[in-house]
């Protein structure tokens, strides 16, 4: 019987043109919402996210969420795409590999799904933010937020040492949509 690495890493890569400019980073974004969407209704992500906050009390949303993104931000090193790239790994294949041991290696895209497909998972509204620092606008960064105590709380899992709510300062110019 083979594993879900198995047939997850038998899958052959699929290079896309997904154009240009803000026109590729809305393409993306679309991806990754495909993504999210398809990888927070799989029950493999849904019990890694059970065993995640069961540290914490029932309901006791702020210590489930900051478990989930102490998971993501330690769980996964940060390490930039393919030269030319866009590479798009799903929570399912960085799961398998945490499972197995493995010290995946993501870009913030990778981590952002993740973290928001282990939250909605268990039922949090989540969404995504694409920023950039630059004074012409262009998009260079994508993070998540997370809908609790009636407002967005930032999910940036890049580095471990950022606390939940962490925000980059000096954005230039953002765009948020939510996940549904």
């Amino acid at each position: 019987m083979s594993s879900i690495y198995d047939s997850i890493a038998n899958i052959p890569v699929r290079r896309e043109q997904i154009g240009s400019g803000d026109n590729a980073i809305m393409n993306t974004v679309n991806h990754i919402k495909t993504i999210v969407r398809s990888s927070y209704a799989n029950p493999y992500v849904r019990r890694y996210a059970e065993n995640i906050v069961s540290v914490c009390a029932a309901n006791d949303k702020l210590c489930e969420v900051k478990a989930i993104h102490k998971f993501v931000s330690t769980k996964v090193r940060y390490t930039k795409d393919p030269y030319g790239t866009e590479y798009l790994q799903t929570p399912p294949t960085l799961l398998q590999m945490i499972e197995q041991g493995e010290l995946p290696h993501g870009d913030c895209d990778d981590m952002t799904m993740l973290s928001l497909s282990l939250l909605r998972s268990i039922g949090y509204p989540v969404a995504l933010k694409v920023a950039s620092f630059i004074p012409n606008g262009k998009f260079s960064h994508i993070y998540g937020l997370v809908w609790i105590d009636n407002k967005w709380i930032p999910v940036e899992c890049v580095r471990g040492d950022y606390p939940l709510g962490w925000e980059a300062p000096g954005q230039t110019r953002s765009y948020e949509t939510e996940i549904k």
